[in-house]
């Protein structure tokens, strides 16, 4: 132990005598270049590195015109580059790709975009940001020019999970040309579709639109419907509940009758589950077969069927007088969750 402390000076001193004898050999070289040369060299680089990191260098920016929703690319679009100054930099055409592909653009600046796709499409002004020396992109979206203002006309506060539920709109054609409307759904509302209707100039129409919440949904969903093609847009909101759960009885109708014969039967709707009311009316309901024509069937009263009620359908068949064999049809009755479909058949009997 001792001898090994006794080593430690002798070994110090060694590293020092080096140290000393590297910066003595370095003398007669900072005495030949000279102080001043270095101080310059190192000036010249820090100028260097600040060319390369703080100077912002141009870049190249790619842009893509496509039409919202189709996603089909707009050629001939006049793309205008607007500087900070508001001059125009550069105007270029897309090509039939939609694309234009502007270089040495300023870079570290917010630029302005001018597009101009003819009368076809709205105008739009848009920005970009790039770095310095960045090769950018960015897809645009471009709306139809459809001057048509659209409001929410019948939408039901509660929505049963997985039902269809009609909706209606309300759209206004402002333009002077007839336009062909079609809804398309956003947020909570994505399952949204419409009719296509053709409005003429100044004119107002009813869109009928259908849309469902998955199954097992539930709370307060938020959304909109917009017209296809451009932002224009309502907002919606409705609550998801669970669905209704209905029976029917009797599921079929079989009686023996005699020509000239009034038959009176009932059909009972009955609401079974535990939340969820259901609404049907006498629109819902049709007769098909040799029914169709000589019954009629209809509710008394088209109320909301609670959870425990019950809603009573009335059918009345006149049998003609000439009638023999067998007269077969069906009731359907459509509720938005489901349509029931409920065979009847009346055996001719003299």
């Amino acid at each position: 132990m001792e001898e090994e402390y006794a080593q430690k000076p002798s070994v110090l001193n060694d590293v020092k005598d080096r140290l000393t004898a590297v910066i003595e050999a370095g003398k007669p070289v900072v005495k030949k270049i000279g102080l001043l040369k270095i101080g310059a060299a190192i000036a010249v680089l820090a100028i260097i590195l600040a060319l390369i990191f703080l100077v912002p260098r141009s870049g190249t920016l790619s842009l893509s015109f496509h039409e919202l929703d189709s996603g089909n690319a707009v050629a001939g679009a006049q793309v205008s580059l607007i500087g900070s100054d508001s001059a125009v930099l550069e105007s270029q055409y897309s090509n039939e790709a939609g694309v234009v592909v502007f270089i040495n653009v300023p870079s570290r600046t917010t630029l302005g975009l001018e597009v101009d796709a003819g009368d076809a499409f709205k105008k739009k002004l848009d920005s970009v940001f790039i770095e310095s020396g960045e090769e950018a992109s960015k897809t645009v979206e471009l709306e139809r020019n459809l001057d048509v203002d659209l409001s929410a006309k019948s939408v039901p506060s509660t929505i049963p999970a997985s039902c269809p539920q009609k909706l209606l709109f309300d759209a206004v054609n402002n333009g002077i040309n007839s336009v062909e409307v079609e809804l398309v759904g956003e947020g909570a509302f994505k399952t949204l579709v419409s009719k296509k209707t053709i409005i003429e100039p100044g004119a107002r129409e009813t869109i009928e639109s259908i849309v469902s919440f998955p199954t097992g949904d539930s709370g307060q969903k938020v959304g909109s419907a917009r017209v296809k093609f451009t932002r224009k847009s309502v907002s919606l909101s409705a609550t998801a509940v669970n669905p209704p759960e209905l029976s029917v009885s009797p599921e079929e109708i079989s009686e023996s009758v005699k020509p000239g014969e009034e038959v009176k039967k009932q059909v009972s709707f009955e609401n079974t589950g535990r939340i969820g009311e259901v609404t049907i009316a006498n629109a819902d309901v049709a007769l098909a077969g040799d029914i169709a024509s000589i019954g009629q069937a209809r509710f008394e009263d088209e109320l909301s069927i609670k959870p425990g009620e019950r809603n009573i359908l009335y059918l009345t068949v006149n049998v003609p007088s000439s009638a023999s064999g067998s007269l077969v049809g069906h009731l359907t009755v459509t509720t938005p969750c489901k349509t029931f479909r409920i065979p009847i058949t009346l055996t001719v009997s003299s």
